[in-house]
C-alpha cells in the first residue's frame, strides 16, 4: 500500500514515516501542503492509496488541501484521506461543518488501518 504522510512537525513526521515503513507501507512524507500537492501530481500514474493529512499546516490548511485534491478539474484524487490533528474535540468542533462537508461531502471519520484494511471507524464529534 502506498501512503503519503503530510506532517509539518519534523520529529513526529520522521517517527510516523519510520513506523509505517517498518510495517511495510511504502511511505512518502511531505512537510507542507505545497509539497504534498507536488507529490500527488508527480505520482498520478502510481497514485497514493491513502493520504494521512495533518489538519493544521502552514500556508495551506489540511481542509483546503483536501478540497484541492478532490476537485475533479484539478487533481480528482479518489484514494482515502485520513485527517490527524493535535486539536481536541472542543477545538475541532469550532470548524464550521459546511467547510468539512464541502471537502468530502459527508461527516469526517477517523479510521485505523492494519495491514492496509480499515479496522474501525469512529465518527468525530463534528456533525
Amino acid at each position: 500500500m502506498k501512503l503519503l504522510l503530510v506532517e509539518d512537525d519534523a520529529k513526529l513526521g520522521a517517527v510516523v514515516q519510520k513506523l509505517l515503513t517498518l510495517e511495510n507501507f511504502q511511505t512518502d512524507w511531505a512537510q507542507d501542503g505545497k509539497e504534498a500537492l507536488e507529490f500527488v501530481r508527480d505520482n498520478r500514474l502510481n497514485a497514493y492509496d491513502v493520504i494521512i493529512l495533518d489538519w493544521m499546516l502552514p500556508e495551506i490548511s489540511g481542509i483546503e488541501i483536501c478540497r484541492i485534491l478532490r476537485d475533479e478539474a484539478k487533481y480528482n484524487y479518489q484514494g482515502g484521506i485520513i485527517f490527524v490533528t493535535a486539536k481536541d474535540s472542543t477545538e475541532a468542533s469550532s470548524t464550521p461543518p459546511s467547510r468539512l462537508q464541502a471537502a468530502r461531502g459527508h461527516t469526517p471519520r477517523r479510521t485505523a488501518l492494519v495491514q492496509g484494511r480499515p479496522t474501525s471507524t469512529v465518527r468525530t464529534g463534528i456533525t
